[in-house]
């Protein structure tokens, strides 16, 4: 098999690096397949000289962060339901309205902002 060096000293098989400069990568682009190398040492090497990965990284963690603060917040309405039956006075089949709104809510925006995202064209 054919080999070809990248200008960081680590070798491509040639049919990898036809591939790269085929849909448009150039060599300074392309991080090095050192077997060598830990994933994290590939993964830090590619944070910092990919701007576009980066950005992708910080987006999917953004999202994650979003993911948990929105169930932890979920979560404490069922902590707090007994509290908040007493506070209101009513017994639990009345109460139980609390959950069906909360729901109820969740639906229209997940459907009202779906709409909006469609009609904006705010895909990337």
């Amino acid at each position: 098999m054919d080999k070809t060096e990248t200008n960081d000293g680590g070798v491509w098989p040639a049919s990898d690096a036809n591939l790269a400069t085929e849909i448009g990568i150039n060599s300074e682009q392309t991080v090095s397949r050192d077997q060598n190398k830990r994933p994290w040492e590939t993964f830090m090497y590619t944070i910092r000289h990919d701007n576009e990965y980066r950005v992708r990284c910080l987006h999917t963690v953004f999202v994650m962060w979003l993911f948990i603060t929105s169930g932890i917040a979920i979560s404490m309405l069922g902590g707090a339901f007994p509290d908040l039956r007493l506070i209101i006075n009513k017994d639990l089949q009345t109460a139980s309205w609390i959950y069906t709104a909360g729901s109820f809510g969740n639906m229209i925006g997940a459907l009202s902002s779906g709409y909006l995202f469609d009609r904006w064209k705010c895909s990337h």
